[in-house]
Formats: structure tokens, C-alpha cells, sequence
């Protein structure tokens, strides 16, 4: 998973709806998966997270360009922490 959004980040042209696509992909398989083996809470919630982020800055600035470094860190920033 680390991968493919670091692909997506690195690129020169990112592109949120790519972005969005990967976000809503592993979603899917986490909570798939997550039936059948222990998948942290706070990752289903962090990609959920990330997806709604993601969806708003898109239909808020459509043609904007919007930096997604920023807004994964934000919702990196936003997650529950382990104490």
C-alpha cells in the first residue's frame, strides 16, 4: 500500500483522482480483508479519512491543483494515537 501512494505523491503530475482510486482500492481490501485477519482500526479509519478529504478537495477546487503531501499529512496528523 506504502508504494502505490508513494508512486502516486512522487510524481511530478500527481493526480487526486488517482489518488482517490488507490485510497478507495485498499479500503475495499482492508475491510475485505479484515474479516479474516486483525486489520487496525486505525487504518480503515485513516484511508476513510484520506477518501473524504480527498472527495471534498476535489468538489471544492475542481481545476485547482491541490499539493497531496499536505493532506496526507493532515489525515496522518488526524489519526488516533497509540498510547
Amino acid at each position: 500500500m506504502k508504494t502505490r501512494f508513494s508512486s502516486i505523491i512522487d510524481s511530478e503530475t500527481m493526480d487526486l483522482e488517482d489518488l482517490l482510486n488507490v485510497a478507495q482500492q485498499e479500503l475495499a481490501l482492508a475491510t475485505a480483508t479484515s474479516h479474516h485477519i486483525n486489520i487496525p482500526e486505525e487504518l480503515v479509519c485513516s484511508l476513510q479519512e484520506l477518501i473524504c478529504r480527498l472527495s471534498q478537495s476535489m468538489q471544492s477546487v475542481p481545476e485547482a491543483p491541490a499539493n497531496p503531501s499536505d493532506i496526507v499529512s493532515v489525515t496522518s496528523n488526524n489519526s488516533p494515537s497509540s498510547e
